[in-house]
């Protein structure tokens, strides 16, 4: 009789444990872009730049990176609140899990990276921790937050870019080391401008499509073929830019073509139109007023890979 009672206390238990396990993880509500500063410890020059620095990698590598800030765990672990806000919005492809979430709650001076099923190999959790020690804790710690979540970022992104000199700097002492300090450099001089810089560009070549799609001829894509190989024409190869003139002329041409024409068929089906014809990408469009290009994670799944910090 007394193994029975103690066989269905510890089930009590066990429920009771579950359900306040559950309970206790509080969404913080919908994603605002990559960047959900839900704690306001972001200035808006931040923030946006982060954005954007994280727009333009998930264009380029599919890997979704999720910042987030909260006021406050409420009674729940930073585990399983990472956990559990990374199935709720789904950070990641779905087909590849390629999502990260960088999560600070500064009331428990807690942060955690964690990291889906398809990262794992790469951002392992070794890594996610030195992370952690050396550029972010060192910085929170002086209640830079700004500065903290930028180090964070930078080496989050500079481990999946496999970057030779930055993995090693994690493992050369067991002194905090920032990003500036292991690359020579400034993150936001070098690495975020250049970021910025390339994204610029991208959104350049957004509009001209979008402007290729929307006119009713085809010149548009034959002059920027022409302007592509008259900067190879200043760049001192005429040669070369003769070559590319009768190359990519032909083929602005054709692009415009094809892009025009699918964008008509897109309008006259109702439909929408694919970004490279001319429509919208990420939720955003050339000339629109919204302020973010973000239109939702893709539905990936973490396991619980990553690590988590204390400061």
């Amino acid at each position: 009789m007394k193994q029975i009672q103690k066989i269905l206390l510890g089930a009590v238990v066990f429920f009771v444990c579950g359900v306040s396990s559950v309970a206790a993880y509080q969404s913080p509500g919908k994603p605002a872009g990559f960047v959900s500063d839900f704690a306001g410890l972001l200035t808006p020059a931040t923030k946006a730049s982060l954005e954007s620095t994280l727009s333009l990698f998930e264009a380029s590598s599919t890997v979704e990176i999720s910042v987030v800030t909260i006021s406050s765990l409420g009674e729940d672990t930073i585990e399983n609140f990472a956990n559990k806000l990374f199935a709720e919005w789904g950070i990641g492809k779905k087909d590849k899990d390629s999502g990260i979430l960088f999560l600070v709650a500064p009331t428990e001076h807690r942060v955690r990276i964690e990291v889906g099923y398809g990262l794992e190999g790469v951002l392992t959790d070794a890594r996610s921790r030195q992370i952690i020690n050396r550029s972010i804790l060192p910085l929170f710690k002086r209640n830079d937050y700004e500065g903290g979540i930028q180090e964070g970022v930078a080496g989050i992104l500079r481990t999946l870019t496999d970057d030779p000199a930055y993995l090693a700097s994690l493992y050369e002492d067991n002194s905090p080391k920032t990003f500036s300090q292991s690359t020579g450099g400034d993150y936001g001089d070098y690495f975020g401008a250049g970021l910025v810089f390339l994204f610029f560009f991208f959104q350049l070549g957004l509009g001209l499509i979008s402007i290729m799609a929307r006119t009713r001829s085809w010149w548009l894509g034959g002059v920027v073929g022409g302007f592509l190989a008259l900067l190879i024409f200043f760049y001192g190869v005429p040669i070369l830019s003769i070559i590319a003139f009768f190359v990519f002329v032909p083929l602005g041409l054709l692009f415009d073509f094809f892009v025009s024409r699918a964008y008509k068929e897109s309008v006259s089906t109702g439909s929408k139109p694919l970004w490279w014809a001319g429509g919208n990408w990420g939720g955003g469009s050339w000339g629109s007023s919204s302020s973010s290009s973000f239109g939702g994670f893709g539905g990936g799944s973490s396991g619980g890979g990553g690590s988590s910090g204390r400061w």
